[in-house]
């Protein structure tokens, strides 16, 4: 991350591309809706309704929308989302597909009147309801899920002022402004590790009906396991494209957070299920081809849409982890921090040098130049085991050598990834220098 003033720029992780980077408010839903109706609308989401968001804010529509979305990651969203629908294109809600849109409060009889199978949640009051009915008679998120959700939800600190006034009043704007990052950061992490965990107590023995080798999801089997008030649920969510889109990345053994975090909590699952569990059918992981004819027979046959044609699913593939349990942990009160922290790499934080105000020439080589001697004292500093981040530092100084005419500086940091990592070694930039070069220097 680096800071060009007003705006602090962060730049996302290669450990994992997918995660989108996040600047919004994630605990706003939290102030909205009490803990079941917001398990509600992310019940809605996952199943596939039509939905409608209603408020008097513009901006609060698409906050509340798009923080909804990432809760449900690493599944994402499949169908039409208009956070924002003009009153000019209410009509867009007699789509027949599922959908998630955004209207005016004023708005909220009309839709209702007019529209069926609507699900419509008031973000102003906190309420959802159904359009056919005051009620909504869908069913919900499995219940151990949803109580471990809650026990969790429920240790926020969702009031910053709360959080914060020990520290006493101040002047400086700008440290105000910084601890408020720091804290929205924070808590934007505890949110994202909470609905983490709901999304992988709700899927976390997906795996256990998976056979790669015939690239297949026993969906049967799979619901057949399901407490019987759970089966609807699960058997709505699993004729869903945003399922269809998570069971391809298991197919694929994905590595992404709901593959890191199923395989950390493992061993706690497998404790729990030797103490709860009777013997259980092998997962198809384990199944010799006979027993797999055997689950496929007539009568038995697999669902045509999740087991067979699923499209386009070769894809790498990566190393993956096979969890067998058919039980979710028992309801226990933890602290946000404490499910994803240790998942979490020690970081290395490099504090880029301040921009210079005015961007003349000699202010920008100076900058230049101040960033490569701190590179340099960082590059000295950092021990030779931790070839990685060597490389890291080598490449950014590398890239300053580069925009500040020190070619051959440059082609030496570059030099340096060989045995540090080869793999971001930038080919194109390192042969642009070479033929840049003049011939002196290319003598060197």
């Amino acid at each position: 991350s680096f800071n060009l003033r007003p705006l602090q720029v962060v730049l996302p992780s290669r450990d994992d591309q997918d995660s989108p980077v996040i600047d919004i408010d994630l605990h706003l839903p939290l102030l909205c809706f009490t803990h079941v109706a917001l398990l509600q609308v992310l019940s809605c989401l996952l199943q596939e309704q039509r939905i409608v968001f209603f408020s008097s804010d513009w901006a609060r529509l698409t906050l509340v929308a798009e923080s909804l979305l990432l809760y449900l990651q690493p599944l994402s969203w499949q169908q039409p989302y208009v956070p924002v629908l003009a009153r000019g294109m209410l009509d867009f809600l007699m789509a027949p597909t599922a959908f998630l849109m955004g209207c005016h409060i004023n708005h909220f009889e009309e839709v209702a009147a007019e529209t069926e199978d609507l699900i419509l949640v008031n973000v102003d009051d906190g309420s959802i309801q159904a359009s056919w009915s005051e009620t909504l008679d869908l069913p919900d998120i499995p219940l151990a899920a949803a109580e471990f959700f809650i026990s969790r939800a429920e240790s926020l600190q969702l009031q910053y002022d709360l959080e914060m006034c020990h520290l006493g009043a101040g002047t400086d704007v700008n440290t105000f402004r910084s601890q408020r990052r720091s804290w929205q950061r924070k808590l934007n992490s505890q949110i994202q590790n909470i609905a983490l965990e709901l999304v992988v107590n709700i899927f976390r023995e997906v795996q256990d009906f998976l056979n790669h080798e015939h690239r297949v999801f026993n969906s049967e089997e799979f619901l057949r396991t399901r407490e019987p008030e759970d089966q609807l649920f699960y058997g709505k969510v699993l004729e869903t494209h945003i399922f269809h889109s998570f069971l391809r990345d298991r197919l694929n053994r994905k590595r992404d957070s709901f593959s890191r975090m199923e395989q950390m909590t493992r061993n706690h699952v497998n404790r729990n299920r030797a103490l709860t569990e009777t013997p259980r059918r092998p997962p198809m992981s384990e199944l010799s081809r006979s027993d797999y004819n055997r689950y496929t027979s007539p009568g038995r046959r697999l669902s045509k849409r999740l087991g067979v044609s699923l499209p386009n699913l070769d894809q790498p593939i990566i190393e993956s982890v096979m969890l067998n349990s058919n039980k979710l942990l028992p309801v226990r009160i933890i602290s946000p921090d404490s499910g994803l922290k240790f998942l979490q790499k020690p970081l290395k934080v490099f504090r880029l040098p301040d921009f210079p105000p005015p961007l003349a020439y000699h202010y920008v080589q100076n900058y230049y130049s101040d960033m490569a001697a701190a590179l340099g004292k960082a590059i000295s500093a950092t021990p030779t085991d931790e070839s990685a981040l060597l490389a890291r530092y080598h490449y950014l100084r590398g890239l300053v050598n580069t925009v500040s005419n020190r070619r051959l500086d440059a082609l030496e940091d570059f030099y340096s990834l060989y045995k540090t990592d080869a793999e971001i070694f930038p080919s194109q930039m390192v042969k642009s220098l070479v033929d840049s070069l003049p011939e002196v220097e290319w003598l060197q």
